[in-house]
């Protein structure tokens, strides 16, 4: 009798879903393998590697511990783990919140963000791949992502941190001075040009219709 499980190779016979999950399992696997020797050849750990990474590329100081647990996908106490071992790493520091002096928030330090650059690589390799495939087959596999992806944030399994450039909350050509020319009304802050380049925890795309 089978048992219905996408792992069992008689299940996935004629089940274009399970094959799809299965692929998609072999994937997750190649990801995990890479990012683990990726991590370790820096003195890592995988979780490590990626609060490092998230932070990189998310607008400085945005991000608190309750925000990096939701986006990492592991408890609270873990990521506080995980951040003061960076600290003592040297690649990190806490910044206070410019709203609320009590408020420490996670930044990477410039020997963080240098090595950042050096973690990046290891996604190169698959990447290359990618775009060595043909354009009309890259094409369906992305769009085919791109709508599974959709559907498991409806659904509450993934979270993706955005621009805030795309977000309903930033405010154009509204910030207070040239330096920072852009505003962000759900925080009440400046935003510089960089900053709506970056990724924020906050966005919120279902405001665009509402704010702009």
């Amino acid at each position: 009798m089978k048992s219905g499980s996408p792992f069992d190779p008689m299940c996935r016979s004629g089940d274009l879903a399970s094959w799809t999950f299965y692929y998609l399992f072999q994937l997750s696997q190649l990801m995990n393998q890479v990012q683990q020797r990726a991590a370790t050849d820096a003195g890592l750990t995988p979780l490590q590697m990626r609060c490092l990474l998230f932070l990189n590329h998310t607008r400085r100081g945005a991000c608190n511990v309750s925000q990096l647990t939701r986006e990492l996908g592991v408890s609270q106490a873990t990521v506080s783990d995980t951040v003061d071992a960076l600290i003592k790493k040297g690649l990190l520091l806490k910044l206070a919140d410019e709203r609320d002096l009590s408020v420490k928030r996670p930044v990477l330090t410039e020997k963080g963000q240098e090595l950042c650059c050096h973690l990046e690589r290891w996604a190169y390799p698959l990447l290359d791949i990618l775009k060595n495939m043909p354009e009309k087959e890259l094409e369906a596999f992305s769009r085919g992502i791109e709508a599974l992806i959709k559907r498991l944030r409806v659904n509450g399994l993934i979270v993706i941190s955005e621009l805030c450039s795309s977000c309903g909350f930033c405010r154009f050509g509204q910030g207070p001075s040239p330096d920072t020319p852009h505003w962000c009304s759900l925080l009440r802050i400046a935003l510089r040009e960089e900053d709506i380049r970056k990724q924020c925890p906050e966005h919120t795309l279902e405001a665009f219709q509402i704010w702009r």
